[in-house]
This record gives structure tokens, sequence and C-alpha cells, in this order.
């Protein structure tokens, strides 16, 4: 048995491997199963959409093809194309709610069931007075928002 992958409507095919897995074949009702990993797919598709053909050929040469189209999408290739900063940090230490990435934050602090305790327009708040627990803080600068669970 092969078994090839290509991009949607071409004809690019490469080898895709598969293995059999001897212990999930159910002969004569179901048939043999395989399995394989689409990680070695390295190619893209213009629109996401692979073809996969399987050719199943016995011992006397015979053989039968099938082409599944379309198979599978993949959107991107797997792994970590680039690494970014969040826009907006909240960092807690020394009693300090403090925020970087922004120039001019607003700083609001919700208990964990959505009540507003504290407000400011500040980099930084003294977070002493709350006592220790969970919470909600949402920052604010212009049209950058974020909103991030800290413990206290």
């Amino acid at each position: 048995m092969t078994v090839e992958y290509a991009p949607y409507g071409t004809e690019s095919f490469l080898p895709l491997e598969v293995e059999n897995i001897a212990e999930r074949d159910f002969m004569p009702g179901f048939g043999t199963y395989y399995r394989g990993s689409l990680a070695a797919v390295d190619r893209k598709s213009d629109n996401g959409w692979f073809d996969v053909r399987i050719r199943l050929t016995d011992a006397s040469g015979n053989w039968q093809e099938q082409t599944l189209s379309p198979a599978f999408r993949i959107d991107s290739n797997v792994g970590v194309e680039a690494v970014a900063a969040p826009e907006i940090g909240v960092t807690v230490a020394n009693g300090m709610i403090t925020v970087c990435g922004c120039e001019n934050p607003a700083i609001e602090v919700y208990s964990t069931d959505g009540i507003l305790l504290r407000r400011v327009n500040a980099a930084s708040l003294d977070a002493t007075t709350l006592g220790s627990g969970i919470y909600l803080v949402s920052v604010t600068d212009g049209s950058k928002r974020a909103v991030r669970k800290v413990r206290i």
C-alpha cells in the first residue's frame, strides 16, 4: 500500500508515511487498519486543502487506486512563525499591580463576581488594601485593552 498527498487539484503527489496497526485489524469485516501523521506535510496549498491518493497492490501485481479530494486541510504549516510580546503586560509584586506596554493606562480591578473594586488612571495601583485572593485586572489604553486574572 502507498499513500500520497498533493495540494488540492494538482498532480504533484508526494509520499505520506503510514503504518499498519495490526491490533486494530478486523478482517474480514472492517479490513486492515493503517495510521499516518500529517506532520511531514511541509507544502502549502493555495486554499489549504490537500488530496490523498491511496494505492493497494496485491502479490500478483493487481492494483486499485483511490483519490480522496479534498481529504484534509492545513491552514498553515505546524510550528511557531513568530513570537510577539503581549501588547499590555500586568504584574503583581510587593503589593502593587503594575502595567507595561501602555502610555496612558486606566486600571480597573474587579472581584471574580464582577464588582468594580478600584479604578485609577496610572501605570500602577496599590493593591495592599484589596486583601489576598483572585482578581480581574482590566487595563485600557486608547484602543488597546487587556484583561488579566491575578493573584494577590
